[in-house]
């Protein structure tokens, strides 16, 4: 049974949600980008075509948008060294945690 004090979607661990805030931050601080889609609840994944384990879903995955003058594929690099997984498939880039 699951405890009804915890939502469904909250983090593995506050740890990990933090550790992935000062990434994406770090980030920031070396490319303009916006996030257009951070946390998100189970419905609003779902009616965006979102994966079932989508880590929008415990804040652990993020769309950046670059912005306009900024170097798309710098960004991509950047966020790799920072240890962030990639997928840039459209024009956001979805940034989540390596692998636990």
């Amino acid at each position: 049974m699951s405890d009804p004090a915890k939502p469904s979607n909250a983090p593995r661990s506050l740890a990990t949600y933090l550790t992935f805030c000062l990434q994406v931050r770090a980030l920031q601080e070396r490319r303009r980008f916006s996030v257009v889609s951070w946390w998100r609840s189970a419905q609003r994944n779902a009616s965006v075509g979102g994966l079932v384990n989508s880590r929008h879903l415990d804040g652990t995955g993020a769309d950046l948008l670059p912005d306009p003058d900024e170097d798309h594929a710098g960004l991509i690099e950047d966020a790799r060294a920072l240890g962030l997984q990639i997928d840039a498939r459209g024009p956001s880039i979805h940034v989540e945690l390596d692998p636990l």
